[in-house]
């Protein structure tokens, strides 16, 4: 570039080469005034065309479902790099769109010439991202990065669209919490009917799924209750009609128990023995929560026998006399689930309100008080005892008690001897 001018102040533009490759180029200002003298400066400019790299490390790639972030913080890292007038800062954002925002206004930014990371406090909830508080809470978002570098260069496409670097990634803090509020305890409940668990299970993300399954003794497992539940954080379900008869497993459960009033939900009486619940719960990463809850179904009525008197002597059969009106009674009881009482009448009759039942001492093991005992015998002859017994949870053979027949004779035999 040459210009002549006989102006003592000059101002002068040089317009360079809009096409000219990226690269170092070197200028060389000289300035001759009219008596000849000359100043000469120097100016270096780096032309760069090119666009910065820019790359997501951390989070991984992998960093969703079980993987997917928890804590109280999370750290996320990357680089960058412009071979040719180097990287000057990146910019960041989060969103739940797979798509790369195209306004600048919906990204941070921090100054770097390489590794970048930035530090964002998790919380529970789904508020998602706060970019003015650092904050994200959470749920399935995308990451998206994009370099700038000292040029003024940001990576576009084709069509002049911003293209970075972007990440999948979720955040779940914990796992889901379960409840179940019936019988609500860990150990071995008993029931004489059917019944009902009723779950409430939470997440501070989100829960998928609520599975129940169902094992009779040393059966099969099967499921009986499953629902993919719509992206709640609050979930309350109760499952009736329990326990349920096998529609699935392979060795179906006993079909008929006479005493069992409550049914399935297609009808079916099941049978007694102790059944076992997995309550499973999935939030939408993954997690699983179980709690365990186990039953023991007793329809059956407690048995009970007489040890003393012995059976020849309280019994239906020939008749054995027992020589005291005051005699030991006592006997045994069996229960699944355990005795409460043991009663003793002996006004029966037929009409059972009619009837006086006199409590028993003791329960497995049981005997009628001395002071009982002699208001049963109030003479010589052939006396009836009737005796039911009830379990702990209300099974009773009331309506159908034990009877035994025994026979008292305390008196000697009369000889009269006629002399003649």
């Amino acid at each position: 570039y040459t210009n002549a001018t006989d102006k003592k102040n000059a101002k002068y533009s040089i317009e360079t080469d809009k096409n000219a490759e990226s690269g170092t180029y070197d200028y060389e200002f000289i300035v001759t005034d009219l008596a000849g003298k000359t100043s000469i400066f120097k100016r270096k400019v780096e032309v760069d065309k090119g666009s910065p790299r820019i790359e997501i490390t951390t989070p991984g790639e992998n960093a969703t479902g079980l993987n997917a972030l928890s804590g109280d913080t999370f750290t996320f890292r990357g680089r960058g790099e412009d071979k040719e007038t180097g990287l000057a800062k990146i910019y960041y954002t989060i969103s739940q769109n797979e798509d790369v925002p195209q306004s600048l206004e919906n990204y941070a930014v921090i100054s770097t010439t390489n590794a970048w990371n930035f530090i964002l406090d998790l919380e529970d909830g789904n508020l998602g991202f706060n970019k003015n508080e650092n904050k994200l809470s959470e749920g399935k978002y995308y990451l998206h990065v994009l370099a700038e570098d000292r040029a003024g260069n940001i990576t576009k496409d084709e069509n002049g669209k911003y293209i970075g670097a972007t990440r999948l990634f979720e955040v779940d803090r914990s796992s889901p919490v379960v409840f179940e509020t019936i019988f609500n305890s860990d150990e071995t409940q008993n029931s004489k009917t059917g019944y009902s668990l009723k779950v409430n299970a939470k997440d501070t993300n989100k829960i998928s799924s609520i599975t129940v399954t169902q094992k009779k003794d040393a059966g099969e497992e099967y499921i009986i209750y499953q629902n993919n539940i719509n992206d709640k954080v609050d979930y309350e379900q109760e499952i009736q009609n329990l326990p349920r008869r096998s529609t699935s497993a392979s060795e179906a459960i006993e079909n008929v128990i006479a005493n069992l009033t409550e049914t399935n939900d297609t009808g079916v009486h099941v049978a007694d023995g102790i059944y076992v619940y997995n309550i499973i719960v999935t939030d939408v990463v993954g997690k699983e929560t179980v709690i365990k809850r186990q039953v023991r179904l007793d329809t059956t009525m407690p048995t009970l026998s007489l040890t003393t008197p012995t059976t020849d002597e309280a019994s239906n059969g020939d008749k054995t006399y027992i020589t005291t009106l005051t005699p030991v009674i006592k006997g045994t009881a069996n229960d699944a689930v355990g005795i409460k009482n043991v009663y003793v009448s002996n006004n029966y009759g037929t009409e059972l309100t009619n009837a006086t039942w006199v409590k028993c001492e003791g329960t497995g093991a049981w005997n009628v008080a001395s002071s009982d005992v002699k208001n049963l015998f109030e003479s010589e002859g052939t006396h009836n005892l009737w005796f039911y017994t009830e379990d702990t949870i209300g099974n009773s053979n009331k309506d159908n008690p034990v009877k035994y027949t025994v026979n008292i004779d305390t008196a000697a035999p009369v000889l009269n001897v006629d002399y003649s």
